[in-house]
């Protein structure tokens, strides 16, 4: 198959899903991450055969398109705060305002050396990862689940952020609440879910889906922010 028959293909089940603008992002994320050529390359040779093909792999990939299957599961990654971080179905999929936690965190700590810092709930491990990777002299610590721990492990060592971050990790599942002892600086937990409608108590940071309008994030200030 020729790079502009992938695509277009990819292109028209994405375009029965999604909005075109975003049908068009989905189907040169999938085909540029699966098979190495996006948009400009189908512009400027669409007639040319991509290096590496595996049709299996497509047909793999458009069926789980089709069942409405977040891109980024299918290619296995996603770009977080200018990290890749890897992500699978039973870990969420970090959001664009979760990069809004990580900057506001940074700034609000950002004068403390030897922050401590607890992420509950960390999934992917992006949050945490992230915090640790920009200041090396912050203690960065994560809960999570055990099925959701190997993916914030694995993303912990693809950003080749110390291995001392991958011990708290698996410490802290072990115990729980993890070095309970010690103060915290900035515990905190990006909320994917909530029951709630407008009654959102003062100091939280709320974020509101741009279509059906209804929350989609809350981030929560210390006391007295």
């Amino acid at each position: 198959m020729t790079r502009k028959e992938i695509f277009n293909r990819t292109l028209a089940l994405a375009g029965s899903l999604y909005d075109p603008h975003e049908a068009a992002a989905i189907a040169d994320r999938l085909c540029a991450d699966l098979f190495g050529f996006g948009r400009f390359e189908v512009a400027m040779d669409g007639e040319k055969k991509p290096r590496e093909f595996d049709k299996a792999l497509f047909d793999n990939a458009l069926e789980r398109l089709s069942r409405g299957e977040p891109v980024q599961y299918i290619v296995g990654h996603t770009e977080f705060y200018g990290r890749r971080f890897k992500v699978c179905p039973g870990v969420l999929i970090p959001r664009p305002e979760t990069e809004e936690l990580v900057a506001w965190v940074l700034e609000e700590c950002g004068a403390k050396e030897g922050c401590r810092v607890l992420d509950i709930g960390t999934g992917s491990g992006a949050i945490a990862i992230s915090l640790a990777a920009e200041r090396s002299d912050w203690s960065v610590d994560a809960l999570e689940f055990v099925d959701s721990l190997s993916v914030a492990c694995q993303n912990d060592a693809l950003n080749l952020v110390a291995q001392q971050h991958v011990d708290e990790f698996l410490f802290l599942l072990k115990s729980m609440v993890g070095n309970a002892e010690k103060k915290l600086e900035s515990p905190f937990a990006g909320m994917a879910f909530y029951a709630g409608d407008d009654a959102v108590e003062e100091g939280v940071i709320c974020h509101r889906d741009d279509q059906t309008d209804e929350i989609a994030a809350l981030f929560r200030k210390r006391a007295g922010k």
